[in-house]
């Protein structure tokens, strides 16, 4: 059984893995990725993201995608085998 220790020893290991896969990503794909999933806040629709980049819910969407396989590429490689993610995360599933 894990206990509250080993817990929080894996959330700061995701949660640094996490961000060196957000270093692959150019700096508005990292927001894009960032706001959809609320890492920094409430979830964003494409459109409300779209309306704040001048761009269309489709463009946000192809942004998003394209971040996405960059990450989960990364993730396939074997760079970050050593750190532990959960499989019903969404951004790796």
């Amino acid at each position: 059984m894990i206990n509250e220790l080993e817990t929080n020893v894996m959330i700061k290991q995701q949660s640094a893995a996490i961000e060196l896969l957000f270093t692959h990503l150019t700096d508005k794909q990292e927001d894009v990725v960032k706001k959809r999933f609320g890492f920094e806040g409430p979830k964003m629709t494409f459109k409300a993201i779209g309306e704040i980049y001048g761009v269309s819910c489709e463009r946000v969407r192809q942004i998003e995608a394209k971040s996405l396989r960059v990450i989960k590429n990364k993730i396939r490689t074997g760079k970050f085998k050593h750190c532990i993610f959960q499989t019903n995360n969404p951004l790796f599933t």
